[in-house]
């Protein structure tokens, strides 16, 4: 457990050179501050090495961030909000959203049919209304609304929230999860069955979700096609949409909520009754079927949450279910639990580590000059043994190496960091507490 292991607080400081090791402070507390900054200037004879890792160079990094931009404007997003009873909710949520500037247009979608909904309802700030659309429907169509809203944006892409979740601290990692794989769905999931300790990709959509408009399009034909005699199951949209897509989505786990284990398995045969006859019918004709027959790219499948302030993304290759003949008690191994601002909570992995098992940090896009602590419970000599990698993109991994203490100006920038085992470590598991951001004003004198 967690609580019998020394806790390792290590610093990540981009603004320092050199490396210190603090004393014990307690029995069970360890400090250790790794710090790497103060990019030496002097010119030395490398000669004698092999190799050298110079890191990224300037024009790596201006040309991420370029690209960051470009995929900004491809795939400029629409947010909808689904205006039900909480009207309060909906005024928050549009404010924020406007206020966070990383939308072209907000559609306020009124399934109240008792009810004409109006801008001057929602805000008098005529700067904000210029973004606002309010479409009033006649009927509630409850889980379609998602799908036929985004299907009338203006732009590629939609983001969904429901005004009975008001929780706006994950959308700009969503977002930033989206911009790194476009062609995904992309889903804050909260769903945790219990009665079989899984963490399902058939999570409610209604906690924020993101997906391009082509894919909405996509699924209203779908339904159009092979529920139009089951009307009674429109509530199941949103898992055939996961299912029929053919991908396994991009999930960010926050705290888990249970739900009933009957509609999950209802819903799930149905999904795939209805793939099923429809690929049997159509086995002879390849381009007949509807349905996605390739699997859309996701190559790496990560179990990932966002930090409870929306300033980075936790995420590991050590999924909690690893056996598919043993139950797990997945609320134990849930990635929240390290970003969560609770120190009392860890993040622990629910099996041995081995070599390459590694768990990382998407800081949301290329930064410079990043300082954070990292504060785990896990062994010293697995933390002392994990090799340090940085990317901007999260497939091309540059390892971390210095030399004489030196570290070149190439580490300075990145989007990602990752901690990865080089060695098998039997019985021994990552436990991960908290990530913190640092202030530039906060000294290393001040954090001890």
């Amino acid at each position: 457990m967690w609580q019998k292991s020394a806790i390792l607080s290590i610093i990540i400081c981009i603004i320092l050179y050199f490396t210190t090791y603090t004393p014990f402070i307690s029995d069970n507390v360890q400090q250790i501050y790794i710090t790497i900054s103060h990019f030496n200037t002097r010119s030395e004879d490398y000669s004698s090495y092999d190799t050298i890792n110079i890191g990224f160079s300037l024009f790596e990094f201006e040309q991420t961030k370029l690209n960051e931009i470009q995929l900004k404007h491809e795939y400029n997003l629409t947010a909808i909000v689904h205006y039900r009873k909480r009207l309060s909710y909906v005024k928050k949520m549009v404010k924020y959203l406007f206020d966070t500037q990383l939308f072209k247009e907000i559609i306020i979608w009124n399934s109240n049919p008792h009810m004409n909904l109006a801008l001057h309802q929602i805000n008098t700030d005529l700067n904000m209304i210029k973004f606002i659309r309010i479409i009033n429907s006649k009927e509630n169509i409850k889980h379609k609304i998602k799908y036929l809203a985004c299907s009338q944006a203006n732009t590629s892409a939609c983001f969904f929230i429901d005004d009975k979740w008001y929780r706006p601290y994950y959308i700009k990692s969503l977002i930033a999860s989206f911009y790194s794989n476009p062609n995904t769905l992309h889903f804050i999931s909260n769903y945790l069955n219990k009665e079989i300790d899984v963490l399902t990709s058939f999570s409610w959509t209604d906690h924020g979700c993101i997906f391009l408009r082509k894919y909405a399009q996509q699924h209203l034909n779908l339904i159009n096609k092979y529920l139009i005699h089951d009307q009674n199951l429109l509530h199941l949209i949103d898992e055939l949409f996961l299912i029929w897509f053919n991908d396994i989505p991009i999930q960010l786990n926050i705290d888990s909520h249970h739900h009933s284990s009957n509609l999950l398995y209802n819903e799930s045969v149905l999904a795939i009754r209805k793939l099923q006859y429809s690929l049997q019918r159509d086995r002879f004709i390849s381009n007949n079927t509807v349905f996605f027959r390739k699997q859309n790219y996701n190559s790496s499948i990560y179990v990932k949450s966002p930090s409870f302030n929306d300033r980075f993304i936790f995420f590991s290759n050590v999924l909690p279910i690893y056996d598919d003949h043993k139950v797990h008690e997945i609320s134990l191994h849930n990635t929240w639990k390290a970003v969560d601002g609770n120190l009392s909570t860890c993040w622990q992995t629910n099996r041995t580590i081995y070599s390459d098992d590694f768990f990382a940090i998407d800081f949301l896009h290329a930064q410079t000059n990043i300082t954070f602590v990292l504060i785990v419970s896990h062994d010293r000599m697995i933390q002392a043994n994990l090799e340090i990698s940085i990317s901007f993109n999260g497939i091309w991994w540059i390892p971390y190496e210095s030399l004489r203490a030196q570290f070149n100006e190439g580490f300075k920038s990145f989007r990602y960091i990752k901690f990865k085992a080089i060695n098998n470590h039997s019985n021994q598991s990552f436990q991960v507490c908290d990530i913190q951001m640092i202030s530039k004003e906060k000294t290393l004198t001040d954090l001890q």
